[in-house]
């Protein structure tokens, strides 16, 4: 199962309560997947927060 829209929508919506979970669903992801999915997530982050402003 991919947890990538999951970690990626959790991230908008509480970026400070998310990093347990990040940590808890990436668990079995490489360096790399991590750093992809944390990128994946910053950029929508800043694209919702952007588009609402």
């Amino acid at each position: 199962m991919d947890f990538k829209p999951l970690v990626t929508l959790l991230a908008i919506v509480n970026p400070l309560a998310i990093v347990p979970f990040f940590i808890h669903y990436t668990q079995g992801f490489s360096h790399e997947q991590r750093k992809r999915t944390i990128v994946t997530a910053s950029f929508s982050a800043f694209v919702v927060i952007a588009v609402s402003a």
